[in-house]
């Protein structure tokens, strides 16, 4: 109870890095049980905090910017929360528990970093010419709307053939443009699906006249006058003509701040705790920018979900409680929509070769499981998903299962 006493009254300066899914779970717990301590949360970016995986409903306009948002806008001042955007913090003083923002120092008791992560730009020449557009930020969507709203191309490309890829490629079938997907992997969505998959994905892509170029490596964009958009080319010399592309060529960890801080990191990503503590015991993270042990495997592994930030960044706040909770490690459910079929993945589901594979399909759905030795060790539903709690479950007790578990 003293102690309880102690820490309603000594109230303490929180600074939050981003306004990531980590970020807001963690300052919505923290305001759950403290309503004292003055808390900052620092944005690069000009909208309140968004759902990145919902990038794909704005640009079908199935949803608006407030349909993203992660909190409404009242939230921030109803729990005493200063939201300042546009603000980038550039470096980290451990020693003297400060940021530099925008050039001025902000100190802190406890900083908690839910940096995510960044687009990465391939060294393609011609990315800056008018019709090319990122799919990372809700700038990026934006601005592609107004391009669709304004232009009215006829087609477009996608470079990347991962989820992102595959969304931004659906959603601008949706919006009526004619859709080429160019990757450099013989295989779509590699870091998802297997071979056979992701052929049945490819399929479907197909039915709605989405044109592969797979294993093409795109070199060029050039214009068809000085301001508009003409082409693509690749190394192979050919070029397809465009009204449009759309950079889908997936993230990168945003390491310079935390490797400049000299915060211990695991293959470029940040280290930390099962309490989601970093090196430096003043400092927290959750989200892309870490990496935790997965559920099952026990393996260390990139944090990549929007779930398994927000269950991070709570974790997080809890330490700072009375009833700290321990993170129980990364589920990685990866869900997404495309071509009008739900996508959920979990688990080992690219790297197959080992497990006993039951394969079923219809024409509306593709499920595949993947056992070792009865347990299941991943799975990929596409299309009809009424069974996925029973499957998730299945994954994370590990029980012992067999075929008949699986008809369906």
């Amino acid at each position: 109870m003293l102690l309880k006493i102690i820490r309603d009254y000594v109230n303490k300066k929180i600074v939050v890095i981003g306004a990531s899914a980590a970020s807001i779970g963690f300052i919505s717990k923290l305001r759950s049980f403290d309503t004292g301590s003055q808390v900052i949360c620092f944005s690069g970016e000009s909208f309140i905090p968004y759902n990145r995986c919902l990038l794909a409903d704005f640009v079908t306009q199935e949803k608006s910017a407030h349909d993203l948002a992660l909190k409404p806008e009242e939230f921030f001042a109803q729990h005493n929360v200063d939201l300042r955007l546009n603000s980038w913090v550039t470096a980290i003083d451990r020693e003297h528990k400060s940021v530099t923002v925008n050039g001025e120092q902000e100190s802190y008791d406890v900083l908690f970093i839910g940096i995510g992560t960044k687009p990465y730009i391939p060294a393609i020449k011609g990315t800056d010419l008018p019709g090319v557009f990122g799919f990372h930020t809700l700038a990026d969507v934006e601005n592609l709307n107004n391009f669709l709203d304004e232009h009215r191309p006829k087609t477009a490309i996608v470079i990347g053939a991962g989820i992102n890829g595959i969304e931004a490629a659906s959603a601008l079938v949706d919006r009526g443009v004619k859709v080429a997907i160019v990757d450099v992997h013989a295989s779509i969505m590699p870091l998802q699906v297997n071979a056979i998959m992701a052929r049945h994905i490819e399929t479907i892509a197909k039915d709605a006249n989405v044109i592969f170029y797979k294993g093409q490596k795109v070199v060029e964009l050039q214009p068809r006058n000085r301001a508009v958009l003409g082409r693509v080319v690749l190394e192979s010399g050919a070029s397809i003509p465009t009204d449009c592309v759309v950079l889908a060529t997936g993230s990168r960890v945003n390491s310079e701040l935390i490797k400049n801080a000299g915060l211990d990191m695991i293959d470029g990503s940040l280290a930390v705790t099962t309490s989601m503590q970093t090196s430096d015991a003043s400092i927290y993270a959750g989200g892309d920018v870490c990496v935790a042990h997965d559920i099952v495997s026990k393996e260390l592994v990139k944090s990549v979900t929007w779930a398994d930030a927000m269950l991070q960044g709570l974790t997080a706040a809890t330490q700072l409680s009375d009833t700290p909770r321990v993170y129980p490690g990364i589920v990685g459910m990866r869900d997404s929509k495309f071509f009008g079929f739900d996508f959920y993945a979990c688990g080992n589901t690219n790297d197959t070769e080992m497990f006993d594979v039951i394969d079923n399909h219809k024409k509306e759905y593709r499920h595949t499981f993947y056992l070792f030795d009865g347990v299941l060790q991943g799975f990929v539903l596409l299309g009809n998903v009424d069974n996925l709690a029973k499957y998730r479950t299945f994954y994370l007790t590990q029980q012992p299962v067999d075929r008949s578990d699986f008809q369906e």
